[in-house]
């Protein structure tokens, strides 16, 4: 399955204000204090997408990629070995 998450910054730009509060703080908490720009708000989005996709559909392994992915040589059975090592109950690798 192929999912395409296609919120852009502009379609957060264009959002009630009060809309983007329910989904995002004004600013990152913490030391770092940098402002959730709609570049940002829009890569969240999009992450949130796939990860309620997947709960959704009860999916068990997903893979998330940025539009531009180029993969290694063998991918499918460098995958493999990586989940044949994965601990049970495990819930994301990165």
């Amino acid at each position: 399955v192929i999912l395409s998450a296609t919120c852009t910054k502009e379609d957060v730009d264009s959002m009630a204000e009060a809309d983007q509060s329910c989904l995002f703080t004004p600013a990152c908490k913490g030391r770092w204090r940098c402002p959730l720009n709609s570049g940002v708000r829009s890569l969240a989005l999009k992450h949130l997408w796939v990860y309620f996709h997947a709960w959704r559909h009860d999916l068990e392994n997903v893979i998330v990629v940025e539009d531009d992915p180029i993969f290694v040589p063998n991918i499918r059975r460098r995958l493999e070995a990586l989940c044949s090592e994965l601990p049970a109950g495990y819930t994301m690798v990165m």
